[in-house]
């Protein structure tokens, strides 16, 4: 697992195999391209309970096509050859990994040199044996806090979670919110205060002015996901979109 990430890093997520493997391929380049720091890989699942519409959507659409889990690891090794040093993580359901065998599934994504693993539907009450895989094959493992949580379940969280933490800006699906609540600002506040790891804030963000907001409460970082796979093979439109959001940490003076 690197951990080299920069002290505020811009993520951006896609489905791996939707509309094609082939678009896949494209957009990521195109993201990788325009400097995005991290790069999320929504695994699909036939019940995604943690996905909005448009994920859900998408990760439909992949397994009505067919496209097998292997072929998708072989994408993740494809792009992995290109792109050494680049950190990627997989968001997986706990179902796919256990039909796979929980250690056989780590010991793959270590041989494509895949960065860190997020499972959405696995708390911290259940994540032993899956940290036990992840430590043994250098695998990080992320988890989730919502703003449902207490905060002692916070920091217990934060002592497991490498190398930083997913916190959801609300409880529940993701999706498309044009605002941040001010309660949602002061989760991030409440969490920074907790613990120093590296904070990922996700779940429905997509403006400038959001991701301006969640910076100054003091995440590490913002994810955008939903809004990217809405645009489809939409080339352009995903060039100009992550261009513009990439450089924003620099042009708005945050870096």
């Amino acid at each position: 697992m690197k951990n080299n990430l920069p002290a505020q890093f811009i993520a951006m997520g896609l489905v791996p195999g939707y509309p094609s493997l082939a678009s896949s391929y494209k957009i990521a380049e195109i993201l990788l391209k325009n400097k995005v720091d991290v790069v999320e890989f929504s695994a699909s699942f036939s019940e995604p309970v943690a996905d909005g519409p448009v994920l859900a959507k998408a990760h439909q659409e992949v397994i009505k096509n067919k496209i097998s889990k292997s072929r998708i690891f072989d994408f993740y090794e494809k792009l992995r050859q290109k792109h050494q040093d680049q950190f990627f993580f997989v968001i997986e359901y706990a179902n796919i990994i256990y039909h796979a065998g929980i250690e056989n599934y780590y010991k793959k994504l270590a041989q494509v040199k895949i960065d860190a693993l997020l499972i959405p539907d696995v708390p911290l009450e259940e994540i032993r044996p899956y940290k036990k895989m992840a430590e043994k094959y250098r695998i990080g493992q992320i988890l989730i806090v919502s703003p449902n949580l207490e905060n002692d379940h916070i920091l217990k969280i934060a002592k497991v979670s490498e190398p930083f933490i997913y916190l959801t800006t609300v409880t529940g699906v993701t999706g498309k919110r044009k605002t941040i609540a001010k309660s949602t600002l002061d989760f991030i506040k409440t969490v920074k205060r907790l613990t120093k790891k590296p904070l990922l804030v996700g779940f429905g963000i997509q403006y400038l002015a959001q991701i301006k907001q969640i910076f100054k409460a003091g995440a590490s970082g913002i994810v955008i996901c939903s809004k990217l796979v809405s645009m489809k093979d939409d080339y352009q439109k995903i060039e100009k979109y992550s261009r513009k959001v990439s450089s924003f940490l620099t042009c708005k003076g945050f870096v």
